[in-house]
């Protein structure tokens, strides 16, 4: 009987207007997205092809403005979860908006416990929360040290890290390419700082290794195509 009432509570929070704004607004600019940003996505392996289950922490670099938007090809199939500047819900309009496409608001100066209780909660709720451990936008290239914030979510609410790269387009009318990496499993990492800083570091080696995996698939697909 128990377990009856928590499915239909599950299917309320699914089906909810809760989900409405985020929903219509996803679907409707779907089409129109798929043919201006023509969205490419090159998987590690059979693993990271399978779709997430649950609560998950996906970790990304961070490109642009866009990111946001260009995430949802990765895992189409799931409501995101975004952790976004504060900046971005100054003013009632904005914050209501904001709020309905399920970000979650962050201090980057002075991170504050509310934020982490937050993503806690959509975690245990079996949400796929992001987040930008970057910590800021990052146009040089390359992948910036990741912050701890991130790893310790993953650990303390025991869910899988799933790491997504954001390849920065090298023209004007290149196409959006994403690597998706198969999920990690980081609860076994310690908490000591040691740990954390350790699992942070390779996960930004992951990040750099999904880089170098969609160079190396595109240079094999030109080489075929020199040989025909």
């Amino acid at each position: 009987m128990k377990r009856k009432e928590e499915e239909k509570k599950k299917r309320r929070r699914t089906l909810g207007l809760r989900y409405f704004v985020y929903d219509f607004v996803k679907w409707t600019a779907a089409p129109f997205l798929m043919l201006a940003l023509r969205p490419k996505v090159y998987f590690e392996n059979e693993n990271a092809k399978k779709h997430v289950k649950g609560g998950a922490l996906v970790v990304s670099n961070h490109t642009g403005y866009t990111d946001c938007v260009k995430l949802h090809f990765s895992l189409w199939y799931r409501r995101l979860h975004f952790v976004a500047t504060k900046d971005m819900f100054e003013g009632r309009l904005s914050r209501w908006f904001f709020r309905r496409l399920l970000c979650i608001p962050v201090d980057k100066d002075n991170f504050e416990m509310r934020t982490f209780d937050e993503v806690g909660e959509r975690l245990n709720e079996g949400s796929v929360v992001v987040i930008f451990p970057e910590g800021r936008i990052n146009r040089e290239g390359g992948i910036e040290y990741f912050k701890a914030g991130a790893v310790l979510m993953a650990m303390r609410y025991k869910v899988p890290v799933v790491p997504v790269v954001l390849i920065r387009p090298s023209g004007r009318f290149d196409r959006t390419r994403i690597a998706v990496g198969e999920p990690i499993d980081v609860s076994g990492g310690g908490c000591t700082l040691a740990g954390v800083n350790e699992i942070a570091r390779m996960l930004r080696k992951k990040e750099e290794e999904l880089t170098e995996l969609v160079a190396r698939r595109r240079r094999n697909k030109n080489k075929l195509k020199e040989e025909k």
